[in-house]
């Protein structure tokens, strides 16, 4: 009995030892506290120990209600994008194109009813002009720039192209280099890509849907203005 009782005294010192340098759990401690006093019947087992401050209440879920300041990226973007609108605003009023402003980024959308013949990358005679004024206001925008080809989700048939795939990428690839031909945009900030029925706007159940997923985007992803070397 004696050897038993000096060894849970040394077991206790050290589990009090343990204690000190660990740091207290506020939750944990209430939840053990509270089950050792249903356990023994009363208030607890040491009558003049402090009590813990009460937890700070959780945040509700959904966050703060208050609507998010955009940030000054967001503030340069939307500049841009007004510039790009007023550029634009007889296409605009023609729906030959939309702008759209998400975050940073800057998405034009161009329709293929105006841009494109049907199942053809080659641009119509009257769009190259729309893209030339669409390369001026890209040398004002810093940043990259991604065209991404779209297309409904009706296979082609008895054209040059095996898959809307390769339709998707060629139109983007074709605007890419009207871009540079035509507006001395630089090749290194642009990138094209082929989505083809893959990421629609609406769902393919209507002609008119379908004719909204046909489409062009070209995104300018808005970053910070280079600052100018030093002489």
């Amino acid at each position: 009995m004696t050897t038993f009782a000096d060894m849970m005294t040394l077991l206790l010192a050290l589990f009090v030892l343990l204690l000190t340098y660990s740091e207290v759990d506020a939750d944990k401690y209430r939840a053990i506290a509270q089950s050792m006093r249903i356990a023994l019947g009363g208030d607890g087992v040491l009558p003049h120990a402090r009590s813990l401050p009460p937890a700070p209440p959780l945040p509700e879920r959904g966050g703060d209600p208050r609507p998010r300041e955009p940030g000054a990226q967001e503030q340069r973007a939307e500049s841009y994008a007004e510039r790009l609108r007023e550029l634009m605003k007889t296409e605009i009023a023609e729906q030959k194109l939309t702008i759209e402003r998400r975050a940073a980024e800057i998405i034009v959308r161009l329709q293929e009813k105006t841009s494109f013949p049907s199942g053809s990358a080659d641009l119509e005679a009257d769009f190259s002009p729309i893209l030339a004024k669409l390369a001026q206001a890209a040398g004002e925008i810093p940043g990259a720039i991604i065209i991404t080809g779209h297309t409904d989700d009706r296979p082609i048939s008895g054209t040059r192209f095996r898959s809307n795939w390769e339709l998707s990428a060629a139109r983007a690839a074709t605007v890419v280099e009207t871009l540079i031909s035509q507006g001395g945009v630089d090749p290194a900030r642009l990138e094209a890509r082929g989505m083809a029925e893959h990421r629609p706007l609406t769902p393919n159940d209507s002609d008119a849907h379908r004719a909204q997923n046909r489409r062009v985007e070209i995104s300018f992803a808005v970053s910070d203005p280079v600052e100018p070397a030093p002489p």
